[in-house]
């Protein structure tokens, strides 16, 4: 158990060796679901952000105040926190110190994703991108959003999705994460993907 920034965090690492952590953090609204064992005020909130380890901290912090619109919070000796509008994942800290090229594979994060609340909203970000002299890829269609991806120049790669259509599109918002679902263009590999992944079982929770 360590703190940063006057939070209480635990670090540990899941079966792959990523290392995630918990954060004690009063901002934001409570959980809406109550399972047994788990009561609404020690619950998980949401994702509380992200650490980004960059190849040129400089230029990343400079695309998150200048182009994203994230602002300087606080800052020790080997992190700088910035902070975005929105109750959750709006709080992104920067280690100090050039990193070396992640390589992708198990026990990795392959990229950041950030919000758009809908296609209009989301060519107006890939402008500004483009305009801080980054490229982007073209609109890809995930079927329950679109996204579009870039690496800014410390290597990072990001995705702005949007929030539709959402993912209430082919099941009730009740019954979500009870079924596989999948893609059109993955329907046919169906019987080889349940085959691969784990199952999940979801705990029933009571809507407060």
């Amino acid at each position: 158990e360590t703190v940063r920034f006057g939070e209480q965090q635990i670090a540990f690492e899941d079966p792959h060796g990523l290392q995630i952590e918990l954060v004690e953090r009063k901002a934001g609204r409570g959980s809406r679901y109550e399972i047994d064992g788990v009561t609404r005020d020690v619950a998980i909130k949401g994702f509380a952000g992200a650490t980004l380890l960059s190849r040129d901290p400089s230029d990343t912090a400079k695309l998150l105040t200048d182009t994203l619109g994230l602002t300087l919070s606080k800052r020790t000796e080997t992190v700088d926190r910035y902070i975005a509008e929105g109750e959750f994942g709006n709080v992104i800290d920067v280690v100090h110190g050039q990193m070396p090229v992640g390589r992708p594979g198990t026990g990795t994060v392959h990229h950041i994703a950030w919000r758009a609340t809908d296609q209009e909203e989301q060519l107006d970000w890939m402008k500004a991108i483009n305009a801080f002299g980054l490229q982007t890829t073209e609109v890809k269609d995930r079927n329950y959003f679109t996204s579009i991806y870039f690496h800014d120049r410390g290597r990072i790669l990001h995705e702005i999705a949007t929030d539709n259509p959402g993912f209430a599109i082919d099941e009730d918002f009740e019954m979500l994460g009870e079924d596989l679902k999948l893609p059109e263009q993955f329907e046919a590999h169906r019987t080889a993907i349940t085959n691969h992944v784990t199952p999940i079982t979801v705990p029933k929770g009571r809507l407060i």
